[in-house]
């Protein structure tokens, strides 16, 4: 593909540093002037370090800096502080050119044609052999490529039901790494097959707690999983700093894994296909396919009977 089709991309060079580049020079200039950075407080100040490059993304999962695009967002809502003297009109130039490139780039990834485009250079250089569209969904190894109806945020996840990765802004490199943490996120979070299969007898009876009978929702047992996984520093000190929260993808991540090597025959559970009026409530997408395109929608996992 030639490279000109997508030169309407945002794009973070490979291995840049967003918070390095010095985007915004007249703002920056009079932030230095007025010591902003030490005047403000709470939310105008971290929007303003967001501005600069400092803090993180907003995308979930990931521990970069603010991607160009989103310190460009940021900006182009940024309002002045009352008692303060109106910036100059360099500041006011600058600002008005970065708000209607974010408008500009707004409307294009609205429009689906766009948004095929962009998934597309995404996918180019990734290295995996097994990428493209499959039901109409990108997909790069054993994730989906989504965005919302926007474009203006990207997920990485198990279908497009359960992000690994999501939030990501519009901006091909930082797509690109998202792929590779959400793929590193996923192993490190792989249990072996005698673990899994006792965090999940744990958290289906913790989860067997809000059922009726045998039938559990598969989708509460996502939720009693995430207890059910933590380490033993929070078994041993429950608290929210030694909570390890975890994607409801990790659990279908390591379901898919312990079947695949034959654990369903280990545990007396069976997942049970959701009807057509389930399929409104609280139904779970298991992957019907190795690429994850398509779901196959389950209600309940039953205790067999003996």
């Amino acid at each position: 593909m030639s490279p000109e089709l997508f030169k309407d991309f945002p794009t973070t060079p490979e291995g840049g540093d967003a918070s390095r580049e010095d985007l915004f020079p007249a703002l920056r200039q009079l932030v230095e002037q007025r010591g902003w950075l030490l005047s403000s407080r709470g939310a105008p100040l971290i929007k303003l370090q967001r501005i600069l490059g400092l803090g993180h993304t907003r995308a979930k999962g990931l521990e970069f800096t603010p991607a160009p695009v989103e310190r460009k967002q940021e900006y182009s809502t940024l309002k002045w502080p009352r008692d303060d003297t109106p910036p100059g009109p360099d500041v006011m130039k600058e600002r008005a050119e970065v708000k209607q490139e974010i408008e500009a780039l707004v409307r294009r990834m609205r429009n689906p044609d766009h948004q095929r485009r962009f998934a597309l250079e995404v996918l180019h250089e990734l290295e995996e052999e097994q990428k493209g569209k499959k039901d109409n969904q990108f997909y790069a190894g054993h994730f989906v490529l989504t965005p919302d109806k926007s474009g203006m945020n990207w997920s990485w996840g198990i279908t497009r039901h359960y992000p690994i990765i999501e939030s990501i802004p519009p901006d091909v490199d930082y797509v690109r790494k998202a792929f590779r943490m959400a793929g590193e996120a996923v192993d490190e979070r792989i249990l072996p097959p005698e673990q899994f299969a006792h965090c999940l007898r744990l958290a289906w009876t913790m989860a067997r707690q809000f059922s009726k009978g045998e039938d559990v929702l598969i989708a509460r047992v996502a939720q009693t999983f995430k207890i059910a996984f933590q380490n033993r520093s929070f078994w041993e000190k429950p608290a929210r700093r030694n909570f390890n929260d975890v994607p409801e993808g990790i659990f279908i991540a390591n379901l898919i894994q312990w079947r695949r090597q034959g654990g369903s025959a280990d545990l007396p559970f069976d997942l049970v296909p959701a009807t057509l009026n389930q399929t409104r409530g609280q139904p779970f997408y298991v992957p019907g396919n190795p690429e994850g395109t398509e779901v196959k929608p389950m209600i309940f996992i039953r205790r067999r009977k003996s």
